[in-house]
């Protein structure tokens, strides 16, 4: 269901409650800094985005609480040991927690090298801070490891979005996996 006047949707995610979706969830990311936080939501059409009855891929941003469904998100991201991988996103970035100018430098560079290969594929990439100081063959593996679970989750999309019936095409491992 579409909510023009909210600039949302509501999402069947196969859950008892719908999911909440909302404009700035949708709309591509437009700052390496700041995502769509800044972004003049009312230049935006929901309807530009999505339909009803049109399958997309969400990811759960926040749990279903008391008479609230989900919050859910287009901007999909995998998390990795060392990086984040991101969708549709073509920004790179290091965390804000490593402060060595050098080291951020060193790190962005490594993982533009290694994203060249993957250029139109549009992925975005967070070196996380657990990337400081690693070698590129390790970061590199970490990288492909998130890449290789996206390729999944699409195929497996392709094979269930025509069913008109909500599917979980990933969960995350926990903490201690």
């Amino acid at each position: 269901d579409i909510l023009p006047g909210m600039q949302a949707a509501f999402v069947d995610i196969g859950e008892e409650k719908n999911a909440f979706i909302h404009i700035k969830d949708i709309v591509p990311k437009v700052s390496i800094l700041t995502g769509n936080k800044l972004e003049e939501m009312s230049n935006y059409k929901i309807k530009d985005y999505i339909r009803p009855k049109e399958p997309i891929i969400v990811q759960i941003r926040k749990d279903e609480i008391d008479k609230k469904g989900a919050r859910v998100t287009k901007h999909i991201a995998l998390t990795g040991r060392l990086t984040v991988l991101e969708i549709d996103t073509p920004f790179i970035t290091v965390s804000k927690k490593i402060e060595d100018k050098e080291e951020k430098i060193r790190l962005k560079n490594i993982a533009k090298e290694i994203m060249e290969k993957y250029k139109n594929e549009r992925y975005g990439l967070i070196l996380r801070t657990g990337a400081e100081k690693k070698e590129k063959l390790e970061i590199e593996e970490d990288i492909e490891e998130l890449i290789k679970t996206w390729r999944k989750i699409k195929r497996k999309y392709e094979k269930v979005k025509d069913t008109g019936k909500p599917v979980i095409l990933y969960k995350n491992r926990n903490v201690i996996e």
